[in-house]
């Protein structure tokens, strides 16, 4: 059999095509609307201060917390509060990887405190199918 270099040079290539459609187009919306808001890419822009990680981890547990209490939709986007989480994901790694991001996370070792947790779990938890 004769080998395909074209599908081998593919086959090493990212897998974008496992990124469901509807995932694309609802995060596309909710960084629609942050441009309406901001502008374009307005992370990237030298002029701007640097991506705070805080304000994008306060924005994602606050539509997070929102969505977990039974809320799809942003109010005032009308949007997915799962695209508005995933468009803030999004904004962080593109922020990393443009050298506009601003490490200022609140880095603690909580190792301890999972493996207390897993101790008192383990002894009341009933497992779930």
């Amino acid at each position: 059999m004769k080998e395909n270099v074209k599908a081998y040079a593919g086959a090493v290539k990212a897998r974008l095509d496992l990124v469901p459609p509807v995932f694309k187009l609802k995060v596309s919306l909710a960084l629609a609307f942050g441009a309406a808001k901001y502008g374009e890419h307005n992370w990237r822009s030298v002029e701007a201060l640097p991506v705070r990680a805080s304000t994008y981890i306060a924005a994602m547990h606050r539509h997070l917390d929102a969505w977990a209490s039974g809320e799809d939709v942003a109010d005032d986007s009308g949007v997915d509060h799962l695209a508005h989480l995933a468009a803030s994901c999004a904004i962080l790694m593109d922020a990393r990887a443009a050298g506009r991001f601003e490490d200022d996370r609140a880095a603690l070792d909580l190792s301890a405190e999972r493996a207390a947790a897993e101790a008192v779990m383990g002894r009341w938890a009933t497992p779930t199918a």
